[in-house]
This record gives structure tokens, C-alpha cells and sequence, in this order.
């Protein structure tokens, strides 16, 4: 069993360089909910949350994280962000 483990590829993946890139992610997240929290028109927020895009990649290549990865965390802030920036929309 012990073989089988140590054999995985998913053993292999640096979960310190993986939790550094989420808690990049959801700093951003929560910076750029906090930043257009009085513009209502959501295309500002999407449009900044889609250049983050580059600079995650560019950083989770450098750490040496499967592309795949690094889609799953920006997808996965994709959702929180939606429900950051309703606490500032819905929340008054």
C-alpha cells in the first residue's frame, strides 16, 4: 500500500507552493471586491479578475504547479468572488 502511495503523481505535488498560490488568489479576491465595492456594474470587477489571470499563471508556472491546478484555483476564486462582492452589493 505504502508502494502505491509513494507512486501517485499526486504525491508528488508541492502543496506548499499550492497553498502560497491560494492564498495569493484569495487575497486578490478579497482586494478587488473590497476595491469595486460602490460600482455596480459588474463588468469592472470581471475585466480585473480576468487580467489576474496572467500573473497566476505566470506565478504558478514558476512554483512549478500543473497548469490544471492553477485553472481549478482560478475557477474556485471565481466563485468566491461572486459571493465577496455580494456582501458589499447586498450587504448595506
Amino acid at each position: 500500500m505504502n508502494k502505491i502511495i509513494t507512486n501517485s503523481p499526486l504525491s508528488k505535488i508541492s502543496t506548499g507552493s499550492l497553498a502560497l498560490l491560494l492564498m495569493l488568489t484569495i487575497a486578490v479576491i478579497f482586494w478587488i471586491a473590497h476595491h469595486f465595492r460602490n460600482y455596480y456594474d459588474p463588468k469592472r470587477l470581471i475585466k480585473s479578475y480576468a487580467i489576474f489571470f496572467l500573473p497566476l499563471l505566470a506565478v504558478g508556472l514558476l512554483l512549478h504547479i500543473q497548469v490544471v491546478l492553477i485553472v481549478g484555483i482560478y475557477l474556485a476564486g471565481v466563485f468566491l468572488l461572486v459571493f465577496r462582492s455580494n456582501h458589499y452589493f447586498y450587504g448595506r
